[in-house]
């Protein structure tokens, strides 16, 4: 099993190796300023380094390349498309781009992945037109998330961690070098170790979020289509049509926070693709004054919770369906407290 110690020493060692990048970096986007300069809609008032979640996809490159032979490695077109949605938006962070090309680059991303998983051998049209809207819209969701110190670190272990003795290789013999939740997990903890402050060393930036939100997508339609980490997707797509949609509740803290929001700014007559705090988590840290760490762990406390029961007991769709209904329930009234005891005239 996978969540063994060998498993956790390999976390270890990839965590030191990866810290040890990250300084680095740090050092390095020092030098070069490549910072995160706050403005009227920031949550935070300092500048502070941008681009630290650049481990992320590094993470996701080491494991590849440890376990390319025999050739080809492992998810050749999703790694791929990792590369290059990462390379464009690091370069984002530092020059910046326009939403065009940046779309065109997801787009192409989001393709090599549909290859990967053998969609276009088994969707309709108009099935994979849904799938193109769905998974850009959840990279938007989780990169506009990134907000406040250690909610995207604390999110990424609230998704890959109850992974850990469910996502497997198959294989007893096999090494846990041949999964790729050692490696993610590190890349989580070692920036981390720099983000989860009260005055956080440095931010994931875009390469961070979006790179994060790419690998969760990934694991997440793999699982919908009922693979759990096969040699070859293509042929368990085939032999799984009906895909699980139970696992959408693995997203569902920021998937409810993100579609609510939107519909809030739409109420407002708001321009929903110019940058807001409107979040629910940015009124309560801006707001209420909350610490960011508090808020964070607070949803990632749920979002874990929710995962490990999604994945370790038996969920049906009617369930599913009853817990997001009482999730957003429970946010919508939240969310209208908080503005109302805030905001008084907001919801006007």
């Amino acid at each position: 099993m996978l969540s063994d110690w060998s498993f956790w020493v390999a976390v270890l060692l990839c965590g030191l190796v990866f810290t040890g990048l990250v300084y680095t970096y740090i050092q390095m986007a020092r030098k070069r300023a490549i910072l995160d300069i706050p403005n009227e809609r920031s949550s935070h008032k300092t500048i502070v380094i941008r681009g630290g979640g650049v481990i992320f996809p590094f993470a996701w490159l080491v494991f590849a390349v440890i376990n390319a032979f025999p050739f080809p490695f492992p998810f050749p077109y999703m790694t791929l498309g990792l590369t290059a949605i990462a390379a464009v938006s690091f370069w984002d962070d530092i020059r910046g781009l326009s939403a065009r090309f940046r779309f065109s680059v997801h787009l192409l991303a989001f393709t090599l992945m549909f290859h990967e998983l053998g969609l276009f051998t088994t969707f309709s049209i108009p099935g994979l037109l849904v799938a193109y809207i769905l998974c850009i819209g959840v990279l938007n969701a989780i990169n506009f998330m990134d907000g406040i110190n250690g909610i995207t670190g604390l999110y990424g272990l609230s998704f890959f961690l109850p992974l850990t003795g469910f996502w497997t290789t198959g294989q007893e013999d096999q090494s846990v070098w041949s999964n790729p939740l050692p490696f993610l997990i590190a890349a989580l903890l070692a920036f981390g170790f720099f983000n989860f402050r009260k005055k956080a060393k440095c931010f994931a930036g875009d390469v961070g979020s979006v790179s994060l939100a790419y690998l969760m997508v990934f694991f997440l339609l793999s699982l919908m289509l009922g693979n759990s980490f096969p040699a070859s997707t293509e042929s368990a797509v085939q032999e799984n049509q009906l895909l699980e949609w139970k696992y959408i509740l693995m997203l569902s803290m920021y998937g409810i926070d993100s579609i609510f929001t939107i519909i809030q700014r739409l109420w407002q007559r708001e321009n929903i693709f110019k940058a807001h705090r409107k979040h629910l988590y940015q009124y309560l840290s801006n707001e209420l004054g909350w610490p960011h760490l508090r808020v964070a762990s607070l949803y990632a406390l749920i979002q874990i919770l929710i995962n490990y029961r999604v994945l370790h007991n038996e969920v049906s769709l009617a369930q599913a369906i009853i817990l997001l209904t009482v999730l957003a329930s429970l946010y919508v009234v939240i969310k209208w407290w908080v503005i109302r005891k805030t905001l008084p005239n907001a919801l006007n």
